[in-house]
This record gives structure tokens, C-alpha cells and sequence, in this order.
């Protein structure tokens, strides 16, 4: 097997040395390497290969927004990790567009060590490397103009409403992604995986939104060319169905508290792969959706064949790689293959499989697979579908729709 490899870049040479003795138990299974800045770093990227590169922030000469700025342009499939005890939360925000996640000093073995390999680890679940290095370079997804005009509005004001933000964000999955990405991390000090927007938002705090919403490199209005056949329109507003859906299906089934709001989070991120294809490779993604639509096959399989991955897997691997806890990226990446993944109980995975194929029965506007009635078998509830159908009716029909 080969060995991980991984860069630490620090100017302090007393940290690197505390690097070396805290990691030595991984000697065997990590090929490690040290320096004291960021112009070695690059000469040394450029000589040989790494999967990660773990950074300071606050170095002379060139520092570790502008270090991993060059490492996403040079190797866009290095893992960029920013490991620091000294940023305050406007240089974070800096160095968000070249920084998959965030870690504080001083940071125990345990918390370097999983974040590290999560996030390489999500590399199983996108082997197409192309595909690796354009989602790799993604700082923010596109938003829709409407939503972005809208959060910006609130945040401007004297005094915001921290619901109608929640609320705003919550209609769109790649504010979601980027706020739940943002509350995670280490740098806030939170142990716990955060997986309520409220939540996530009240640990930022309301300063820290407006920054982050105002910030053109995070979340920037739509631009560029999509595939015609997309909309991002109709993907939030399938995605927020998806999402409330899979709530209540959790709710009905009276699953844990945390397996609801998993379910819920992963219900709206759980199509963010399409969001990805659409708007970086629309020709590729066009195709693929006109050949699913005209052969009357999952998206999903056509993707794979077509493509190299499925959205699923796109989607997946980015949430993997913002560091999003491991149950809403397996519930994004077995969305449409529940048995493959986690078996045994009402999984995340399995409810969003469900809630997916609920709604797309009520009012389909992408291909699909049919829902899996064996993995449901297996776990006792096949027999609900029709309940979880009849509820989702009548919260329609309560709203009008």
C-alpha cells in the first residue's frame, strides 16, 4: 500500500519538532515531511508528490492563505489543511477558497490525525482524478442571485434576524454546505459535529455570517456557463422537498434526534454533486442527463459511464473534503444505493434513499432509480412507504401545493 504523505509548513521550528514527536507512532503508515515555509513547501511540492499539506497561518514572507492559494492552482488534489493557534476569523475567512478545513493549536493527536485521514480517506469514493482536481479547487458553489441579494439585504441591517438568515440559508444548499463547513471546524472549538443550521449560525455568530455571506470568493452570485437543461431553481427547490421529507420520515419512524437532523442536512445536500457537474462540466452533464432521460435510466448510472463518477460520489467527496460529519456523506453518496452502504437500521443513508423517491414519485424532474423495496425489506419497513407517502400528501395539500 502506498504511504500518505503529508508536508507540515511552520516557521517555528519548535512546533515542527512537537509535529514529529506527537505523529511518530505513524512513521510506518505516514511519509512525513517538515519546513519552515512556504517557498520550500512549493519547491518540494513541485519535486515530488503529496496528498496533504498541513499549514500555519501567520508565516513571514509568505503566508498560509497565499501558500495554499498556490498549492490549489499548482496540485489541486493536495488536501489543504490550516493548522494554526494565532487567526482570528478574518484571515480564516481569507484563506477559505484555498482551505479544505481548518485546525487549532494546540491540536491533540487524535482530532490531526482523523481529519487528515477523512479527508484523504474520501479519495475511495471519487477514483477519477480529474474529476478529484476540479472538485479539489472548489472554494463556494454557486448560489441562486435571488437567495445571494436576499442574505446580503438582512445581513446589512443594524440589527439582523438570525431566523430569517437561518431560513435563507437553509433554501440553499451551497450556503448550507458552506456554513455547516465553516461552524465544524476546529477553529471554533466545537468537539461535537454540527448538523443544525441554528446551531451552526449561533457558533459563528451573526459578525462572522455577514463576513462570510459578503465575501465574493464563498458566495458569489451564479456565473458562468450551466447546462441548459439545468436550473438551480429547481434543484434547491427539490432539494428543500428532499430535505423536509426525509425529516419526516425520521420523525414518523421516531429514530434518534441526531439520525433526524443528519437525515434532514443530507436531504438538502444530498443532490450538491449536480450543483458541481452542471456548473463545471454542463456539456458532459447535459449529455448525460438527456441519454439517462431518453433511455429512461438513473442519472446516476449514466454519470458513471459517462462521466467517471456519479453525482452522488461528486458530492460526496467534496462534503468529505469541507470535513462534514460521516454520516451525511454517506447518507449523499449511497442516496441512490442504500445497500451499499451502512446496513442493519434506519440509516441516514437509507431515509434519504426514501425521501428521495418519494418526492421524485410525486413530481419527477430528474431520472432516478426506482426505490430500493429490499433494502427497506431488510430492515422492517417496507411496509411504511405507503405511510410516509399518505403523510407527505397531506402536508402538501396543508400547504397548498
Amino acid at each position: 500500500m502506498v504511504p500518505f504523505r503529508v508536508l507540515f509548513v511552520d516557521d517555528e521550528p519548535n512546533i515542527l519538532q512537537g509535529l514529529r514527536r506527537m505523529l511518530y507512532p505513524m512513521r510506518r503508515e505516514w511519509q512525513m515531511e517538515f519546513t519552515v515555509n512556504g517557498h520550500d513547501a512549493l519547491a518540494r511540492l513541485a519535486q515530488r508528490p503529496f496528498d496533504a499539506v498541513v499549514s500555519d497561518m501567520r508565516m513571514p514572507g509568505m503566508d498560509g492563505a497565499d501558500l495554499l492559494t498556490a498549492v490549489k492552482k499548482r496540485h489541486p488534489n493536495v488536501v489543504r489543511v490550516i493548522l494554526s493557534g494565532e487567526s482570528d476569523q478574518a484571515s480564516i475567512l481569507r484563506s477559505l477558497d484555498a482551505t479544505h478545513q481548518y485546525l487549532s493549536k494546540p491540536c491533540d493527536p487524535d482530532t490531526l490525525l482523523s481529519t487528515l485521514a477523512r479527508a484523504c480517506g474520501v479519495r475511495r469514493l471519487l477514483a477519477d482524478e480529474r474529476l478529484q482536481s476540479l472538485v479539489s479547487q472548489l472554494g463556494a458553489l454557486p448560489s441562486p442571485p435571488a437567495m445571494y441579494l436576499e442574505l446580503m439585504a438582512e445581513c446589512r441591517k443594524p440589527d439582523p434576524s438570525l431566523q430569517r438568515i437561518v431560513d435563507t440559508v437553509n433554501a440553499d444548499i451551497g450556503m448550507t454546505a458552506q456554513v455547516l463547513r465553516l461552524a465544524n471546524s476546529a477553529f471554533f472549538g466545537r468537539q461535537r459535529r454540527i448538523t443544525h443550521l441554528l446551531d451552526a449560525l449561533q457558533i459563528l455568530g451573526t459578525n462572522t455570517v455577514k463576513e462570510l455571506v459578503l465575501s465574493t470568493q464563498v458566495f458569489g452570485a451564479h456565473q458562468g456557463a450551466a447546462s441548459p437543461s439545468f436550473s438551480i431553481d429547481q434543484l434547491q427547490r427539490y432539494s428543500l422537498d428532499v430535505s423536509a421529507c426525509a425529516r419526516m420520515i425520521a420523525e414518523l419512524e421516531r429514530v434518534d434526534d441526531q439520525v433526524v437532523d443528519d437525515a434532514s442536512i443530507a436531504g438538502l445536500l444530498h443532490d450538491i454533486g449536480i450543483l458541481v457537474l452542471a456548473t463545471r462540466l454542463p456539456a458532459e452533464w447535459d449529455a448525460a442527463l438527456e441519454a439517462a432521460r431518453a433511455g429512461e435510466t438513473d442519472l446516476a448510472e449514466v454519470e458513471r459511464s459517462m462521466i467517471g463518477a456519479s453525482h452522488a460520489a461528486v458530492g460526496a467527496y467534496l462534503l468529505g473534503l469541507w470535513g462534514l460529519p460521516d454520516a451525511v456523506i454517506e447518507a449523499v453518496v449511497y442516496h441512490h444505493t442504500p445497500r451499499e452502504g451502512p446496513r442493519g437500521q434506519l440509516t441516514p443513508a437509507a431515509i434519504v434513499h426514501a425521501a428521495d423517491a418519494v418526492v421524485q414519485g410525486a413530481e419527477a424532474n430528474l431520472p432516478h432509480a426506482p426505490l430500493d423495496m429490499d433494502a427497506l425489506e431488510e430492515i422492517g419497513l417496507a411496509g411504511r412507504v405507503e405511510v410516509w407517502r399518505a403523510e407527505r400528501a397531506r402536508v402538501l395539500e396543508r400547504r397548498g401545493a
